[in-house]
């Protein structure tokens, strides 16, 4: 219980030490995350309604000089040309891309105005609606400013072909009127995905439905960011959150271990030792020693004394002296011999036996404490630098544009309606990335109530007179292409240093993005052709353009290259008559100019002296627009053959006639096929037609076999009204059941005998056909237009087909 009261105050004291720490440390955290917050999310925009606006310079009769206005160039968008199978934001992009770090670093803004109808029809004083959609840019001096003006027509053009731009003025849209409201919003553009993950293709168009009946204003503004901005930007941005990491996570650790041992040890050693030693040891020695010496000595010595007594003492002196003189000598000679033996042998038994047993117990208690504190604001405001920080890298490649929209209207909730539907249309999945805002200016010119003094009304009308003249400013910044420059009236601070004194109401966009906020209808609306065309092969190219020897031979123009909705002049495309002669085809959607392609190449064919032969099954039209042509001589009219006798020449075609050089049998094989092809034939009835056809031609006088005609006279040729009689003799001769017969007969003899009666009889069974020479060797047409059979008219087509291959075999 003890330590679970000692645990509880160390967790307190920890809890207490980190709260100590934070307020420490909280002023500061608080001061980081205002400034980045305020770098980021830009939370000083709402602020906007009450900056001061820095003045544009004007004469001294209050208008802007020429210079300044020069410097805006306007073209108003007519046509817009895309091709539906590219990704137009990319296109979009690859546009304001080429706008980007151009000398004068140009802003380039859209200006959208619609007016509605007014007045009523029936009164006779109906004014009818205007809307306008215009793209201009904004310099810095007027010095080169026409140049960036060609250059953006060029560009926008070139990037999306066949698009129309119409130079213009902004003195001509008549915007300067009386501006009551002004609303801007500050939102940051993105890419929306549908439910399928793919990139929903959303347009102006939206925009401009909704806004249909209302009069408004809108200008879209992006002014681009020098690399030496962003840069800057970028480190503020990093430093920013170098500073943050030091304050997202706090942590602290507390330990405390007991423990407790005990051992026990017992020890026994036991040793025995055992040695046995043997040593003989023999010494002999012998020595000699003699010594010899002699010495002299002489002596000599002095002595002399006194003594006396006095009263009972006495006294004694004495003195000596000695001398002494000694000399020795002696001389020593010795010698001598040893001689020792030893033996020794030692023998020993050494064992020694050792045992140990230790036991140990060891007891302990051990607690530590670590306690995390992560301070979610700053770990969510540096997750949005580093998105930010990202958001700017991709600008470095794709350009970084300060963006705005403002909407003006005849009134302040129209012009609301406006700002919020423009940003519903342009925030997208990444939107998040930063807030949006909308900031509103409005003149009030009703006076409040409480206002009964003159003085108060006096300067109440001051201020409403000066709150007119500062939205006038607000809006003279904007038509011509400039965001407004605010001061904020108290900035805010980072210690001592004062930070974001000077604004616009703007937000930071990618070029990436930036086609999501200058977007462009992708469907016409008023005023706007919007087109999406396909786009098609420029270069016409064939084996004539690298032969120089086909330069010099025959030939004629067939046109230009259409591209986008546009003729391209220099791609001129020139047909070879030789080329003609083999197979051609011409194919294109309903008015895309089939019928008058077909047109240039016959009027090339008549200029060249080059007979034709038209077969025009649906329309009809070929005979109408050269029904006036003559043949090669000038003085005969073109041949015109129709199935209808009260409009041109009957056309007379006897399918069973062939010309001289065919084989009888080879050109009803051919025939056959034809019937074949257009009619359903089942079971026996292509031997039943067959046999019938050739009964017809032995009937009429021919060897089938030979090829050859016995009858009396000029050839003659079966027609179907002599097929039909002999479908019957066949039929009926034949082995088949009665049933069949009658299907038979049903089946053929009422198909082949439709051809034998009315009209078709007079086309396929006269007496007279047209010749070959007139059909296949001058200029004719051939109407079918007025058959209400299809079949009949492919029959026919086939026919003529057949006997033009036949008559150029032969």
């Amino acid at each position: 219980m003890d330590y679970e009261i000692k645990s509880a105050n160390s967790q307190i004291q920890n809890i207490s030490a980190i709260k100590k720490y934070e307020d420490f440390n909280q002023q500061s955290i608080l001061e980081l995350l205002n400034v980045a917050d305020m770098a980021i999310n830009r939370t000083y925009l709402p602020e906007c309604v009450n900056c001061q606006i820095e003045k544009l310079g004007r004469d001294e009769n209050g208008q802007l000089p020429h210079d300044f206005k020069s410097r805006t160039k306007l073209f108003q968008l007519k046509r817009f040309v895309y091709n539906p199978e590219e990704n137009i934001m990319e296109k979009l992009k690859t546009f304001f891309l080429s706008l980007y770090h151009l000398p004068l670093d140009p802003s380039v803004f859209i200006i959208i105005k619609n007016k509605t109808p007014r007045g009523k029809r029936v009164l006779g004083n109906y004014k009818a609606g205007e809307f306008s959609l215009h793209i201009g840019l904004r310099t810095e001096s007027v010095e080169g400013s026409s140049n960036l003006q060609k250059m953006l027509k060029d560009s926008f053009c070139g990037t999306f072909l066949g698009s129309d731009l119409i130079e213009t003025h902004i003195d001509q849209l008549d915007l300067q009127g009386d501006i009551k409201n002004l609303v801007c919003v500050s939102a940051m553009p993105s890419v929306k995905k549908d439910t399928d993950d793919e990139t929903a293709k959303i347009g102006l168009e939206q925009f401009v439905d909704v806004m249909r009946s209302k009069n408004y204003t809108a200008v879209l503004i992006a002014s681009p960011v020098t690399s030496e901005i962003i840069q800057q930007r970028k480190r503020d941005l990093e430093n920013l959150y170098t500073r943050l990491s030091v304050n997202r996570k706090q942590t602290l650790q507390f330990g405390e271990s007991e423990s407790k041992s005990v051992s026990e040890g017992i020890s026994d050693s036991t040793g025995v030792s055992s040695t046995t030693g043997k040593s003989f040891t023999e010494t002999k020695s012998q020595g000699h020693s003699s010594t010899f010496g002699g010495g002299t000595s002489e002596s000599y010595s002095y002595n002399s004394g006194s003594s006396s007594s006095v009263d009972g003492s006495s006294s004694s002196s004495g003195s000596g002296s000695s001398n002494s003189t000694s000399s020795n000598w002696s001389e020593s000679d010795t010698w001598g011999v040893s001689h020792s033996t030893g033996t020794s042998e030692t023998t020993g038994t050494n064992k020694n036996h050792s045992l140990s047993v230790t036991k140990g117990t060891t007891q302990g208690t051990s607690k530590s404490y670590s306690i995390e504190c992560e301070n979610k604001n700053v770990s969510d405001m540096m997750k949005k630098i580093d998105d930010t920080l990202k958001h700017i890298s991709e600008s470095e490649a794709f350009g970084l544009w300060e963006c705005a929209a403002y909407f003006t209207a005849g009134n302040t909730f129209d012009a609301m309606f406006a700002a919020n539907n423009y940003r519903a249309l342009v925030l997208g999945d990444s939107s998040a990335i930063a807030n949006s805002y909308v900031n509103r200016w409005e003149f009030i010119n009703t006076p409040p109530d409480y206002l009964h003094n003159e003085n108060e009304r006096q300067n109440f009308m001051k201020q409403q007179l000066a709150n007119k003249l500062y939205i006038n400013e607000l809006f003279s910044y904007v038509i011509y292409g400039m965001h407004p420059h605010l001061t904020r009236r108290e900035g805010g601070y980072y210690g001592n240093e004062q930070l974001f004194s000077s604004i616009m109401p703007t937000h930071a966009v990618s070029g990436r993005d930036l086609p999501y906020f200058l977007a462009l209808p992708l469907k016409s609306v008023p005023g706007v052709v919007v087109d999406s065309i396909a786009a098609f092969e420029r270069s016409v190219y064939t084996k004539s353009h690298a032969d120089k020897n086909d330069e010099n031979k025959k030939g004629f123009r067939l046109g230009a290259i259409y591209h986008m909705g546009q003729v391209e002049t220099e791609s001129e495309v020139k047909l070879s008559l030789d080329k003609l002669c083999s197979h051609t085809f011409i194919s294109g959607s309903t008015g895309s100019g089939k019928s008058n392609t077909m047109s240039v190449i016959l009027q090339g064919l008549i200029k060249n002296e080059v007979d034709f032969l038209i077969v025009e099954p649906a329309k009809g039209e070929y005979k109408q627009d050269f029904h006036r042509v003559k043949q090669k001589n000038q003085t005969e009219p073109i041949n015109i053959f129709t199935t209808n006798p009260l409009c041109e020449r009957l056309l007379h075609l006897n399918p069973f006639r062939f010309h001289q050089g065919i084989h009888v049998l080879e050109h009803i094989d051919r025939l056959l096929n034809i019937f074949g092809s257009c009619w359903e034939l089942t079971a026996a009835m292509p031997a039943i037609l067959k046999r019938s056809v050739e009964q017809a031609y032995e009937n009429i006088g021919w060897d089938l076999g030979n090829s050859y005609f016995m009858g009396p006279g000029k050839a003659q040729y079966p027609t179907f009204a002599t097929i039909v009689k002999e479908l019957r003799n066949v039929i009926n001769s034949s082995d088949y059941s009665k049933e069949a017969k009658g299907n038979y007969t049903g089946a053929l003899v009422t198909r082949v005998e439709s051809l034998a009666s009315g009209i078709l009889r007079q086309i396929f069974c006269a007496e007279e056909d047209i010749s070959y020479e007139i059909l296949f060797d001058s200029r004719t047409i051939v109407d079918l237009s007025r058959l209400g059979s299809p079949e009949t008219k492919t029959l026919i087509m086939g026919v003529l087909v057949m006997l033009l291959s036949e008559y150029r075999m032969a």
